[in-house]
């Protein structure tokens, strides 16, 4: 037995079933939303990628051969970051060392190195995942980044070896 209430501006009976019909999503609304959501999905997943693709136009990095890598690195500071073309990790990585070299990279060489298919260069520098930033003083390799760390870690880095 339904339980029967009177709407409060009519004299017409309110029953259980007529107040679960109108708390139903209608499926108009319902797809509505759901083009919305899938719409924004696109569009901010977009604005990363181009976000991302900025960085070959607007780049602080050097990237070089491994075999021009100890010319680079033999004298001064450096930040080497050995990375893998394809790998979306290693471009957030690319995207924080960028930033830091824009923003700080006036004392400090900053280079990227691929090393999709060069196992001399990994052998070398023992390099066994990647992003890999290897930090050089003077040609020796005094520190090592693995792994996606934050910007804000990167530049205290930088800011500590600096001095």
């Amino acid at each position: 037995m339904a339980i029967s209430y009177l709407s409060p501006n009519s004299a017409v009976p309110y029953t259980d079933k007529t107040k679960r019909e109108s708390m139903r999503i209608k499926p108009e609304y319902f797809i509505l939303a759901l083009i919305v959501v899938i719409s924004l999905c696109y569009i901010l997943g977009n604005r990363e990628i181009e976000n991302q693709d900025q960085l070959g136009t607007n780049s602080s990095l050097i990237n070089i051969t491994p075999d021009k890598l100890q010319d680079s690195i033999s004298m001064g500071m450096s930040f080497v970051l050995f990375y893998q073309p394809n790998s979306d990790v290693c471009k957030n990585m690319e995207c924080k060392l960028n930033r830091l070299a824009l923003e700080k990279g006036k004392m400090v060489r900053f280079n990227t190195v691929n090393i999709k298919d060069e196992n001399d260069v990994t052998d070398k520098y023992n390099i066994s995942g990647t992003p890999n930033i290897l930090l050089f003083k003077n040609g020796q390799e005094y520190k090592r980044i693995m792994g996606i760390v934050p910007f804000s870690n990167l530049e205290m880095i930088y800011e500590r070896d600096l001095k």
